[in-house]
């Protein structure tokens, strides 16, 4: 399954790079690299529990870190803090308190900007946001590696099909205020990114092969809504704190936090899917 999974996204990663050099496109030459490195990080973490362990640990604590900065927050105590609460919500399998999550993500909407960049905004997003999107994916990756390749697949198809399809063709503009390059088009090229990625699903990476087809128009309706949304959140959490970016890291991205929003934002709630449609 492992490595059905990595030679699909090397295929796929091949055609990102033929675009890009027939493009031009500086950008999404940067971006295909990086995805190129993250693949290869990703595929040699999701390999075993112990690995996905250290490596969500470090992305999330490189999240925290690229916060703590926009805050002015001195880093020891505030990754001391990070890492406790890491190991809390592991221990006790705390992240299982979503309405405590979505109402922290849902506030980024409509909390004012003074609110967003109170520092203690900063401590209550790192725990109920960062920690709980974390042990949701070491939870699901318990499970087996299956919820986690189908959740990575499915959110980066409609990451890159949406960038690809909204660069040429978003006119229809539909966050200005919040993300001015989220187009109409942009998410409708999503969502045939994400159709794409439940065929692959059901075929070449053959985790949903068993499963009726209700099952995958759920998860693809999941995927298009609740990943677009995440992505929407981190721009209007940006927007507020007056950035473009958390860091400038991963190049042709940003930062962790820029690359892995809708992850952090899907997984608890993927979680609960999951596990009502597939268990």
């Amino acid at each position: 399954m492992l490595s059905n999974f990595y030679f699909t996204c090397l295929t796929i990663i091949a055609i990102f790079l033929v675009i890009s050099f027939i493009s031009k496109s500086k950008n999404m030459l940067q971006r295909v690299i990086t995805i190129t490195v993250i693949l290869h990080v990703m595929v040699l973490g999701i390999a075993t529990e112990t690995s996905f362990l250290i490596l969500v640990f470090l992305i999330y604590m490189l999240a925290s870190d690229e916060l703590r900065k926009h805050y002015d927050i001195s880093r020891v105590p505030f990754l001391i803090f990070s890492a406790v609460v890491f190991i809390f919500l592991i221990q006790f399998r705390s992240f299982q308190s979503t309405a405590l999550f979505l109402g922290v993500a849902m506030s980024v909407f409509v909390l004012k900007a003074a609110s967003i960049r109170n520092k203690s905004f900063a401590f209550l997003f790192v725990y109920s946001f960062l920690g709980i999107g974390a042990a949701s994916l070491l939870i699901l990756r318990e499970q087996s590696a299956a919820p986690i390749i189908a959740l990575i697949l499915l959110l980066q198809l409609n990451d890159a099909a949406g960038y690809l399809i909204g660069k040429k063709y978003g006119k229809t503009k539909l966050f200005p205020n919040i993300s001015p390059n989220k187009s109409l088009q942009g998410y409708i090229g999503g969502a045939i990114g994400t159709l794409l990625g439940l065929l692959l699903l059901s075929t070449v990476i053959p985790i949903l092969h068993n499963e009726p087809f209700w099952t995958h128009i759920l998860i693809g309706i999941f995927i298009t809504t609740a990943g677009n949304l995440g992505d929407l959140l981190l721009s209007s959490l940006k927007r507020k704190l007056e950035i473009k970016d958390f860091s400038s890291i991963l190049p042709g991205h940003g930062g962790i936090l820029d690359r892995f929003d809708n992850t952090f934002f899907t997984a608890p709630l993927f979680f609960w899917l999951w596990g009502s449609l597939i268990i």
